[in-house]
């Protein structure tokens, strides 16, 4: 019985840190497409356009990684993700 509760607290915590993981990369997702389609939206007045945010994120994520300094902060600034640590957690710098 005591395994069973053990292992019931384990995957509880598991799906919690699961959940808090997809809710980062939606809110953080959700930010840059916002900020993106904001600035793309002025560049076009009057035009329809199609995109997408998250294709972005993936190779920006990937840069801010591999960059340092002021370019790292922005990089990570402008994705909405916190720190490095958020990238390899949300598994962005796979895609």
């Amino acid at each position: 019985m005591k395994q069973f509760i053990s292992i019931l607290a384990m995957v509880a915590m598991a799906m919690a840190d699961e959940s808090s993981v997809q809710r980062l990369l939606i809110d953080a997702t959700n930010h840059f497409t916002a900020k993106m389609f904001t600035e793309v939206a002025k560049e076009n007045s009057g035009k329809s356009v199609v995109m997408s945010g998250f294709s972005a994120m993936a190779p920006l994520a990937q840069l801010g990684l591999a960059s340092v300094g002021i370019t790292h902060d922005e990089i990570f600034e402008v994705i909405a993700l916190p720190n490095d640590n958020a990238v390899s957690t949300t598994g962005l710098e796979l895609l």
